[in-house]
């Protein structure tokens, strides 16, 4: 898309929320529950934020933007993605990304599903929709906010009571696995 013309489109559209620089810091942020997306600490595939951009996020105050053009819309996604700047993380041993699916098959594939498509057994018991992991990327500082301090105004809890350092470890950097980079 047009960079140039998606960031106007996110400043006169977006940047109220999820702030200038697209951190989920905008003035009307603070009331929200749940906040608005860190633009800033995911990397997003076209697919997704086509999706959202086309239906919104249920129990979410996201609403949809059928009312721009295909091109707006693909503009407004190229200027969301360019938000994200990829880290350098370490490469994880075998033995922790084992212990990470077996974290996440015991503790989080009722609501993220089997392959991380926010598709989990819970889903129907849920007011807002769990993340999917194969169209949005943490960054791995972002995984592990959400695993310690849950994601206020959804059903995520905080796992520190049940889960230790290793474990959150783990599974955060195991949920980033499930991402493709597909329309």
């Amino acid at each position: 898309g047009d960079l140039a013309a998606g960031r106007e489109l996110y400043s006169h559209n977006c940047a109220s929320c999820h702030g200038p620089r697209g951190g989920g810091e905008g003035p009307g942020a603070e009331s929200l529950r749940p906040r608005p997306a860190n633009l800033a600490a995911h990397r997003y595939s076209l697919g997704r934020l086509s999706y959202v951009l086309w239906n919104g996020v249920a129990g979410t105050a996201m609403p949809a933007w059928r009312d721009l053009t295909p091109a707006s819309r693909t503009a407004l996604a190229a200027a969301a993605r360019a938000f994200y700047r990829p880290q350098a993380e370490p490469v994880l041993p075998r033995d922790l990304l084992d212990l990470g699916a077996r974290v996440y098959s015991k503790n989080c594939i009722q609501c993220h599903g089997e392959h991380g498509a926010g598709d989990g057994t819970a889903v129907s018991e849920l007011n807002v929709a769990p993340a999917d992991f194969r169209g949005a990327q943490p960054t791995i500082a972002e995984s592990l906010r959400a695993l310690r301090n849950g994601v206020a105004g959804t059903k995520m809890a905080p796992w520190t009571g049940r889960l230790n350092e290793a474990e959150l470890s783990a599974v955060a950097f195991y949920v980033r696995g499930f991402y493709r980079d597909a329309p």
